[in-house]
């Protein structure tokens, strides 16, 4: 390593008063910066005497302290090789931390995105116990972060050298619009989201010791969204009527928007949603079970004839043909609440519309026909943490999402 150097000494001064014998000290230095460790040796004083400060090494036997002084200068020479991407750039410091092995320390100076990435793969990715939506809101946090380092230019940036103002300026970045860079603005409970996880990482690291504190600890985050009010009644009565004949493409959108209103799913599990979830019985009822992608929590319930009208619909959908799988028509997200806000124009509806307030809305028109909330957790795949042990006991049967089903078809016939 050609910038570094390294220095290997007995200190006299700092001889023990006790037993007489010598410490040994490495000095690493770097232009005008450098760092000391005081080695696990100690030499006697002949040993001292015959120090050759030129070789760095004892002329006389016995020579234990060469070999191990031999060692570090091996492990030292080779980090050009086991660490060569970060070679040039290395720090007297971290030079110190890799050679004995100090990971705390050492971590604070590691690259901080890589340092994430690490974090990622072998703490969440490869955590069989995380659901693959968290797996996936973790991802998106990442990739935030590293577009907001390189937009701030300093993607290069170590752990220690992350402040709490870089970390409230990133909570800042994510709810702006920049234009020159294609960035779009996000809700303060969006952003709130994305530095959960951040959170989390830095947390995880604190309570290691590879860092003593959290940047993010004093950003204060939005975590609850505002109550949004769901489609009345007379909105979703509206919204099924309106004659979108003539404009096939938004009937689509529409279509899939009241299947959620009918089922209550989230606009990820409607994607994801295929053949093998819907069980067709004997007497044409249509049971569907799945895992929300989001938190893999169970959803049950027995489709009402409503959402199986819809499926009828468009299983000779071209679509549906090409993807012998699936059930209904594959839309983006974006697309899906872009046109929402078309309908929403041409039916006449003032809320704002988006795929997630069909969920609101079905969670209200549930509760309107007066089904139990312990079964509305199970058809809306809702977790049942809050009946706390009770849930060890006690289980939703089939006879009671049937009922269920009963109750909120004849409530959308009779009211829609």
């Amino acid at each position: 390593m050609k910038q570094i150097k390294t220095l290997f000494y007995p200190s006299i001064e700092r001889i023990s008063k006790k037993t007489g014998l010598i410490p040994m000290y490495l000095r690493i230095s770097k232009r005008s910066v450098k760092t000391e460790v005081r080695l696990p040796i100690q030499i006697t004083q002949e040993e001292y005497r015959n120090w050759d400060e030129i070789q760095e090494r004892i002329t006389i036997n016995p020579r234990s302290v060469n070999v191990e002084i031999d060692k570090i200068r091996d492990k030292f020479e080779g980090l050009r090789y086991t660490h060569k991407e970060r070679y040039e750039v290395m720090t007297p410091q971290e030079v110190k931390n890799i050679l004995f092995n100090q990971e705390s320390q050492m971590g604070e100076q590691s690259i901080l995105i890589e340092k994430i990435k690490e974090y990622f793969q072998n703490s969440v990715k490869s955590n069989g116990n995380i659901v693959v939506g968290t797996v996936k809101n973790y991802l998106k946090s990442i990739t935030h972060f590293e577009k907001y380092l390189k937009h701030i230019k300093k993607n290069r940036i170590t752990i220690s050298e992350f402040s709490p103002l870089l970390a409230h300026g990133f909570y800042e970045y994510l709810q702006k619009d920049i234009p020159e860079i294609g960035k779009v603005s996000i809700s303060d409970v969006s952003a709130s989201s994305v530095l959960i996880k951040l959170k989390v990482i830095f947390n995880r690291w604190v309570d290691t010791e590879l860092i003593r504190t959290n940047p993010f600890k004093k950003v204060k985050l939005q975590t609850k969204t505002n109550k949004r009010d769901p489609l009345s009644i007379e909105e979703v009565k509206k919204l099924k009527s309106y004659d979108f004949s003539n404009e096939p493409k938004l009937a689509v959108y529409r279509d899939i928007f009241m299947f959620q209103i009918y089922t209550g799913l989230a606009y990820g599990d409607i994607s994801d949603l295929a053949k093998r979830h819907v069980e067709i019985l004997s007497n044409g009822d249509a049971l569907l079970c799945k895992k929300r992608i989001k938190s893999s929590v169970d959803v049950r319930q027995f489709l009402i004839k409503d959402a199986l009208g819809i499926i009828k619909k468009y299983e000779n959908y071209f679509e549906v043909k090409i993807d012998s799988e699936r059930i209904l028509p594959k839309r983006h997200l974006n697309n899906m609440n872009e046109s929402l806000k078309v309908i929403q124009a041409k039916v006449g509806i003032t809320k704002s519309m988006s795929s997630h307030l069909s969920r609101h809305t079905t969670a209200q028109l549930i509760a309107e026909c007066g089904i139990a909330y312990d079964v509305m957790d199970k058809m809306m795949g809702w977790s049942d943490r809050r009946q706390g042990t009770r849930a060890i006991y006690y289980r939703v049967s089939d006879t009671m999402l049937m009922e269920a089903k009963t109750k909120f078809e004849n409530f959308i016939k009779q009211n829609i």
